[in-house]
This record gives structure tokens, C-alpha cells and sequence, in this order.
């Protein structure tokens, strides 16, 4: 059985991660003057940092996308951008297959199509990159 608590651990976890590195590069990009990537400007130091950020999003990311594959109906490795994984998915929309309460952002290449089926679960098509399992 899916647990909340460790949901909400694991994505407490991930927006940390995520807030952390983008403080970060935010910082970059004020001492830079804007660069679209200020890590081709950082220092070796500045790098390394930055680098140990984007790691640990992406563990912390890889934690959380690995408790949906084994709590969740859905596969949310598609037609959903990551961002509205992490900021906007609830426990209840993650172990339901019925309609979401929400229904997310499309990613790019997804059509609104594509989006609704998943966003209403048993009831809607499955698609062949996305949807219900």
C-alpha cells in the first residue's frame, strides 16, 4: 500500500532540491549579467557546485519518479512536464486511476487529446506513450 507520508517526504525532498539549484543559478545569472547558461562563465568552483545541485535533483528526482512507477496506475513519464510532477501532484491523484482533480499542463509534443485521456484515467483511452498501464 502507498504510503502518504513517504510521498510527501520524497516530494518535500525533491522541491528542496529543485528550489536549491535554481537559488543557485539564479545567483549565476545576477553575478554573470544574464546569461542564458552562466555555468559556460562560472568558475571551476562555481561548476562543481552547480553540478552537485543538478545531481542531487536528479536522485531526489529519480526516488520519486521510481514510488510512482510502483504506487501509481499511471505512467508519468510522459505527457506530463516535471515541473507540474513536482509542484502540483497530489497523493490522491498519484495512486488514483480515476479522473485526476486537476488536470496538468500538457508536455511538449503532447496534444490536448492525449492530455485529457490521461487526466481521466480508467474512464479515458490510454495512450501508446502515456496514460493508464
Amino acid at each position: 500500500m502507498a504510503s502518504r507520508t513517504e510521498f510527501e517526504r520524497l516530494w518535500r525532498s525533491w522541491k528542496t532540491a529543485w528550489a536549491n539549484e535554481q537559488a543557485f543559478v539564479a545567483v549565476l545569472r545576477h553575478k554573470y549579467h544574464w546569461s542564458d547558461y552562466p555555468i559556460n562563465q562560472a568558475n571551476r568552483t562555481e561548476r562543481a557546485r552547480l553540478e552537485r545541485l543538478e545531481e542531487r535533483e536528479r536522485a531526489v528526482y529519480k526516488k520519486c519518479m521510481g514510488w510512482l512507477d510502483a504506487h501509481s496506475p499511471r505512467s508519468w513519464h510522459s505527457l506530463v512536464p516535471v515541473w507540474s510532477i513536482c509542484e502540483q501532484l497530489t497523493f490522491e491523484d498519484a495512486v488514483t486511476d480515476g479522473p485526476l482533480s486537476v488536470v496538468p499542463p500538457p508536455a511538449y509534443g503532447c496534444s490536448q487529446r492525449e492530455l485529457e485521456g490521461f487526466a481521466k484515467g480508467a474512464e479515458g483511452p490510454a495512450t501508446a506513450h502515456g496514460g493508464l498501464r
